[in-house]
C-alpha cells in the first residue's frame, strides 16, 4: 500500500506454555527457536497471525509472512515521509537517478555488485522485468502503475540503466517507482504462471533476511542474506505468532521483543518504566484514521448524512479514552495536522466547525436533508431505517473501544449500529474489496506522504477507484469508500504535472474546499506511528538525537534502514 499501514501486535499463541518474565510464551517456540534468542537476533512482530502459513508470496498482502516486504525483498531508494526524517534518502538498489524528455523519462543506475540471495547476480533486468511482470500479471503490479489509466508506459533496460517511460508528466510518481516498488529476481518468477497462488515457500531476494529456518506454526526466523551486499550486524529476525494486545504488553514489558509497532495503553508507564534507559516509546503523529462509509450505497452516499455524522461523534472522548491520548482529535478536513503548511486558512474555521462534537447540529443537518425519525429512529428520506455495521479486528484494543463510542455516538442521533468483530485477515480483505456488506463503516489509515497530494488521491480520483470486488490496494491506493470526485481527479493531475510550488499548494487548497463540501471519509483523530524499541540488545535506533529515519516497524522502508543500522549490545 501506498503509504503507511497500522499493524496490531498481538500476542503469542498460548498452547503448551512457559512463563518468562511475567509473559507467556510457548515452550514450543522457546525450544524450536533457540538459536534466535542469541543476542544478535532481533525478535519482533507486526501483524495479527495465530498460526504461521509459510507464505512469502510479496503479491499476497494478506498471506504472506511478516517482513516479506522490506526484509526478503528491497526497493531500489528509501525516501522518508514524516514521522521520519523528510529530506533524508537513501539510494538502495539504485544508485542515481535522473529526469530527462521533459519530465516524462525516468532512468536509473542500478548498484553493481548486488547478488539475489542464491547467489546469482542482481542486474537491471531483473528491475526491468519486476515492473513488466507486474504489467502482465495485475496482482504483482505493486502500486497499480499499469492500471488503467496506466502511468507507465513502458519500462526497459539497458547495461545498468533502466528507463521509465511515463504516459505523462507525473512528479509525483518517484516515490512509488524507487521507494515502494520491490524488486523480484527474474530467474525465479519468470516461472511462476499464477503469481496470486504461488506461495513462495523459500523465496530469493536482496534483502538482508531471506534464509527461512525454524518454520513451525508457532513463529519462524528469517536468517541473514548470505551474499548480502551490505555489511549488517544483526544475524537475523525470529517472528513468533501473535494473537492479542494484552499478552504482548506482557511479553514486550519483560524484554522479549526489541522491536514492536503496537498500540500500548499508557505505553511510557506501562513500557518505558519496566526498563527506563532501555525501553523506549517513540510515537509520531501522522494523518487521520478516519470513520469510512461506502459512498456508492444510500444513504450513505449522501454528503449530508456523513457530514451530519462528523458532528455526532465525540472525538474527544475517543482520543482521551480509546487512544490514551497518543491520536488527537481531527479537524474535518484531516491535514492540518500533519501538514499545516498546505492547509487553506480560509477554510481552518469551516474544518474545525464540521469535526466539533455537536449532536443537535447533527438531528439539524438529518432533518434538512429529507430524514425523519419515528421516535427516537432515524429513517432515511426513502422511508427507510438506518442501520449501520461497525467493522473492527478483534483485539485492535484501542479501535474496539473507539467503535464503542462511535456506537454510542451514532445512537444519540437515532442510527442503530452493531459492531462486527473481525479476523485480521478477513477484515483486510473485505475492506479492499469493499465486500464487508450494506451499511458498513470502518476505521481505516490514509496515505502520509511529503505532501497531502497521496492523501487525497488515495480516495478522490478517478485514478483510484476500484469496483466493488476489485481489492484498492492493488491499485497501490485507499479508495475504499469508492467515491470519485471529477474536480478534485483534474486538480490532482495538475498537481502532479508541475513542478511550481504555488500552483501545487493552489490545487490543493481547492481539492480542500471539495473535501470540506462532500466529505468522502470522516475523519476522527490523527494516527500516531507506533513504535517502540528495546536497547537491551541492540543500539542504534532512531531517536530525537538522531531522526535518521522512522523507527516504527509499520513503516516498511524505515525498518529495511533501521535493521542495517543496528549494532549488537556486547
Amino acid at each position: 500500500m501506498f503509504g503507511r499501514t497500522r499493524a496490531k501486535l498481538l500476542a503469542p499463541v498460548l498452547l503448551s506454555t512457559l512463563a518468562l518474565g511475567g509473559a507467556l510464551i510457548p515452550a514450543s517456540t522457546i525450544s524450536a527457536h533457540k538459536a534466535a534468542a542469541a543476542p544478535h537476533y532481533l525478535t519482533a512482530a507486526q501483524n495479527f497471525k495465530t498460526t504461521m502459513i509459510r507464505n512469502f508470496n510479496l503479491f499476497d498482502p494478506a498471506g504472506r509472512m511478516d517482513f516479506t516486504d522490506f526484509g526478503v525483498y528491497e526497493p531500489m531508494w528509501i525516501i522518508n515521509v514524516p514521522p521520519g526524517a523528510p529530506g533524508k534518502n537513501y539510494p538502495w538498489l539504485a544508485t542515481a537517478y535522473a529526469w530527462s524528455n521533459g519530465n516524462k523519462t525516468l532512468t536509473f543506475t542500478v548498484r553493481s555488485g548486488v547478488k539475489w540471495s542464491d547467489g546469482q547476480p542482481f542486474t537491471a533486468q531483473d528491475v526491468a522485468f519486476t515492473f513488466n511482470y507486474g504489467k502482465q500479471h495485475p496482482v504483482a503490479d505493486q502500486q497499480g502503475l499499469f492500471a488503467k489509466p496506466a502511468q507507465l508506459a513502458s519500462v526497459t533496460a539497458s547495461g545498468n540503466k533502466v528507463s521509465f517511460n511515463l504516459t505523462s508528466v507525473n512528479t509525483t510518481i518517484l516515490r512509488k517507482i524507487a521507494n515502494l516498488v520491490l524488486i523480484i529476481p527474474q530467474h525465479v518468477w519468470s516461472k511462476v504462471s499464477n503469481p496470486a497462488t504461488f506461495t513462495n515457500p523459500t523465496p530469493v531476494g536482496t534483502g538482508p533476511f531471506t534464509e527461512v529456518t525454524d518454520f513451525s506454526p508457532q513463529g519462524y526466523t528469517l536468517a541473514k542474506n548470505p551474499h548480502y551486499w551490505q555489511p549488517i550486524a544483526v544475524d537475523g529476525i525470529h517472528v513468533p505468532s501473535m494473537a492479542g494486545n494484552d499478552a504482548a504488553l506482557l511479553a514486550n514489558a519483560s524484554g522479549q521483543l526489541d522491536q514492536t509497532g503496537n498500540f500500548i495503553p499508557g505505553c511510557e508507564k506501562a513500557y518505558a518504566a519496566k526498563n527506563p534507559g532501555h525501553f523506549f516509546c517513540d510515537y509520531g503523529t501522522v494523518g487521520p484514521v478516519a470513520l469510512w462509509l461506502n459512498t456508492q450505497q444510500y444513504p450513505y452516499s449522501l454528503p449530508a448524512f456523513r457530514k451530519a455524522i462528523s458532528n455526532a461523534l465525540d472525538r474527544q472522548k475517543i482520543y482521551t479514552i480509546a487512544e490514551y491520548g497518543y491520536e488527537p482529535p481531527s479537524d474535518a478536513s484531516g491535514i492540518t495536522g500533519p501538514w499545516p503548511n498546505w492547509a487553506d486558512p480560509k477554510l481552518a474555521a469551516q474544518a474545525k466547525a464540521m469535526a466539533a462534537y455537536n449532536p443537535a447540529s447533527a438531528v439539524a443537518q438529518l432533518k434538512a436533508a429529507g430524514f425523519t425519525y419515528k421516535g427516537n429512529v432515524l429513517y432515511d428520506p426513502k422511508g427507510t431505517q438506518v442501520l449501520l455495521t461497525l467493522s473492527v479486528i478483534n483485539g485492535w484494543s484501542d479501535w474496539d473501544l473507539g467503535m464503542q463510542i462511535v456506537q454510542k455516538n451514532l445512537k444519540a442521533i437515532g442510527i442503530q449500529a452493531k459492531i462486527n468483530l473481525m479476523q485480521q485477515p478477513q477484515w483486510f480483505d473485505q475492506t479492499g474489496k469493499g465486500t464487508l456488506g450494506g451499511g458498513n463503516g470502518q476505521f481505516h489509515w490514509v496515505n502520509t506522504t511529503d505532501t497531502p497530494y497521496a492523501y487525497y488521491f488515495g480516495f478522490m480520483s478517478q485514478e483510484s477507484y476500484a469496483p466493488i470486488g476489485t481489492d484498492a490496494t492493488l491499485t497501490g491506493q485507499d479508495n475504499f469508500e469508492r467515491y470519485v470526485s471529477p474536480q478534485a481527479t483534474a486538480l490532482l493531475k495538475d498537481f502532479r504535472s508541475t513542478s511550481d510550488a504555488a500552483q501545487q499548494q493552489k490545487d490543493i487548497h481547492a481539492i480542500e474546499a471539495i473535501f470540506l463540501q462532500d466529505m468522502p471519509i470522516i475523519p476522527v483523530v490523527y494516527s500516531a506511528d507506533w513504535s517502540t524499541y528495546s536497547t537491551m540488545h541492540f543500539t542504534g535506533w532512531p531517536s530525537a538525537a538522531n531522526r535518521y529515519t522512522s523507527s516504527s516497524i509499520n513503516d516498511t522502508w524505515a525498518r529495511l534502514k533501521v535493521w542495517t543500522s543496528l549494532k549488537p549490545v556486547s
